[in-house]
This record gives C-alpha cells, sequence and structure tokens, in this order.
C-alpha cells in the first residue's frame, strides 16, 4: 500500500519557539517508537517475532529547522490515510490555541 496523504506544514515565528520544540521532541520519539526495530544478542541480528516490523506505521513524519537562527521550523507527513495525518496535526498544533483562541482542526 503507498502512501496517500502528504502534508507539509511551517511555524515561523519567534513567539512559538517553545512550540517548535515539542513539536521536534514529539516527532523524534513518535518516529523512534515506530520505526524501532528490536535487537537480540551480540549478534546484532533484528528478532522478528512478528509482523508489525513488516507493516507500515500509519505515518511518517519528519522536521527540520530553517531561516536565520532556526527561527522556523517544517514539518512534512506522509501518511496511509488522511485520518492519521488529522491526529498527528491536531495533536501538534493543540500548542497554538492560546495565540488563535480556538484549537486548532477542532
Amino acid at each position: 500500500m503507498w502512501w496517500q496523504f502528504i502534508l507539509r506544514f511551517y511555524y515561523s515565528r519567534p513567539k512559538l519557539k517553545h512550540i517548535q520544540i515539542q513539536v521536534q521532541e514529539n516527532v523524534k520519539k513518535i518516529m523512534s517508537e515506530q520505526l524501532h526495530m528490536p535487537f537480540s544478542g551480540f549478534g546484532g541480528h533484528a528478532r522478528v517475532k512478528s509482523n508489525r516490523c513488516m507493516t507500515k506505521p500509519p505515518f511518517i513524519a519528519s522536521c527540520s529547522l530553517f531561516g536565520p537562527e532556526g527561527v522556523g521550523l517544517v514539518v512534512r507527513v506522509a501518511a496511509m490515510t488522511t485520518e492519521s495525518a488529522y491526529r498527528f496535526l491536531q495533536h501538534q498544533l493543540a500548542g497554538m490555541e492560546p495565540f488563535i483562541g480556538v484549537p486548532p482542526y477542532c
């Protein structure tokens, strides 16, 4: 099955720096968990006890800083469904509510 949904969004305001840091940490944590392959013993061979490592995660995300002094953050998401990308966005953008007055993607 191929990725059906591609998304890119940008944060580019100094006031949102704390949100940028949180999004970076979340993306790193989520991707580490989703793409983790368990290893066993000293041989370094992956254990394959289930098909978990053979299936695609619901989405893949990456992010990087841009602009002078890293004031911007670009986040890229490739997802199997619109819903999984929507849930990811809803969670990541929740910290913006105080700035815009309503929950994003509510």
